[in-house]
């Protein structure tokens, strides 16, 4: 019985021990940046749970245009352990591998941050101009200058970040961190947005990849983790990468970056507890809202990470060149109508046919302007003019057949030997040319000599009274 009880006992421990390592497997295997969720919300906290986003598309894809750089940073002013016997400190940075600049349309480009203690960040887009900071209290103080992206983020980069620490008139034991130990510098969010989701970014500096701290448990090498607090709400972070987040009530938000060991403790150093003000108001207008929003393409942005990008404006000229095919005018639409075409046709090709020239003026002129012309008329009605000559010839005058235009058995034959289409048109020319053979004999007489074969005798059912 007592053995049963052993390893009824044995059991759940192992048990217990095979599921606490589940869960602790678990823990590891989640996302690489959020590693819990919500530590802490005060009482009476109706604001929504933040969630984590995907970095905005234009952002990732400007991105691509800055891998180039590593910036290096190098404050020349205030030297370190500099005693200043003036309450203003000029400050002169220099960077190199990076254009720092502001693009005049869009207000925005590759510039620097310029941090006094744990006082708001200034921009800096032009270092050539002195930067002066007034009223600075008598005591000791610490400069933090880093490289930044155009949308806020960090350049985290190797050199990317500098700070030295000076003095007013005389030295103090505050704002003087311990440059042995991890140093956290507050980055972003501050000031004022107009769109979701919003950047969480921050620079550490003298602290250890996670790799190699996590290599070993038994060497000197600590590990570290990024307590982040918004609005009363808590998570960690273990990897030094900017997040973006959503879920911000419209106006005044907080948040608080704290600095710890692996165990989770705070790692007491001059800094690494800061807090940061932004102003949400959703729907703006500004470049950093529609590249967030998607209303601004990174294309149409690139100005901002290249100081020489000039557009390729390609598509005025393929428009100017399609606009010369399609007329423009109404003279130009006249010129082209098909019914233009037409006159156009009839001007310039005279042998078409037509009605004017089935006048019988027009072959009269024609018959006696040249005996060309009446040939080339016989040749096309052969056939009815022979037949009429011969019978002409038979009887005893041509002037009884003229009369005879309407006589059935003449279009019979006509029809039986030729059948034209413009049938009803030739009678007519022949009575002109029977009629021309009146008046001068020696025609006649030379058509009648282009005759060279007979006709076939009528038929049995023609004859003439």
């Amino acid at each position: 019985m007592a053995f049963s009880r052993i390893l009824f006992q044995s059991s759940k421990l192992f048990l217990s021990g095979v599921l606490i390592f589940a869960l602790s497997w678990g823990l590891m295997g989640c996302g690489d940046r959020i590693e819990s969720k919500v530590l802490q919300s005060p009482p009476g906290d109706e604001l929504e749970s933040l969630a984590e986003a995907a970095p905005p598309q234009a952002f990732v894809e400007l991105d691509r245009s800055l891998l180039r750089y590593q910036p290096q940073v190098t404050i020349v002013s205030p030297k370190t352990e500099e005693i200043i016997a003036d309450t203003q400190v000029s400050v002169a940075v220099r960077v190199d591998d990076l254009p720092i600049y502001r693009d005049r349309d869009l207000g925005l480009g590759p510039h620097v941050a310029v941090i006094l203690d744990n006082e708001p960040m200034r921009e800096v887009y032009d270092l050539e101009e002195a930067l002066v900071l007034e009223d600075v209290a008598p005591g000791t103080h610490t400069l933090r200058v880093f490289a930044v992206k155009p949308w806020g983020e960090s350049f985290k980069n190797e050199g990317a970040y500098a700070q030295t620490t000076f003095s007013l008139f005389t030295p103090t034991p505050q704002n003087t961190p311990n440059t042995s130990q991890p140093i956290l510098t507050y980055n972003s969010p501050q000031g004022d947005y107009g769109a979701e989701p919003i950047l969480l970014d921050f620079y550490v500096a003298n602290a250890p990849l996670h790799l190699v701290a996590q290599e070993s448990n038994n060497d000197e090498i600590a590990d570290w983790r990024i307590r982040v607090t918004a609005n009363g709400k808590s998570f960690l972070l273990d990897r030094w990468s900017p997040i973006y987040l959503k879920g911000f009530e419209p106006g005044i938000n907080w948040v608080k970056l704290e600095f710890l060991d692996e165990y989770g403790n705070p790692v007491n150093n001059t800094f690494n507890t800061s807090v940061g003000l932004f102003n949400y108001q959703p729907g703006g207008k500004d470049t950093l809202s529609l590249l967030i929003n998607g209303e601004l393409a990174a294309l149409d942005a690139s100005p901002i990470v290249d100081p020489n990008y000039k557009p390729i404006e390609t598509a005025p000229i393929i428009v100017e060149d399609e606009s010369e095919e399609v007329p423009t005018t109404d003279e130009e639409v006249i010129l082209e109508s098909p019914e233009n075409e037409s006159i156009e046709l009839e001007e310039i090709s005279p042998s078409e046919p037509s009605q004017e020239l089935t006048s019988e003026e027009e072959l009269l002129e024609e018959n006696a302007s040249s005996q060309s012309s009446q040939e080339l008329i016989l040749d096309e009605t052969t056939t009815p003019e022979e037949e009429i000559l011969e019978e002409s010839s038979s009887s005893q005058s041509a002037q009884e057949l003229i009369p005879d235009e309407t006589t059935t058995p003449e279009e019979e034959i006509l029809e039986e030997e030729i059948p034209m289409p413009e049938l009803e048109q030739e009678p007519i020319s022949v009575e002109n040319n029977v009629k021309d053979t009146e008046s001068s004999v020696s025609e006649t007489e030379n058509i009648e000599s282009t005759q060279e074969t007979p006709i076939d005798p009528p038929s049995e059912n023609f004859s003439i009274d």
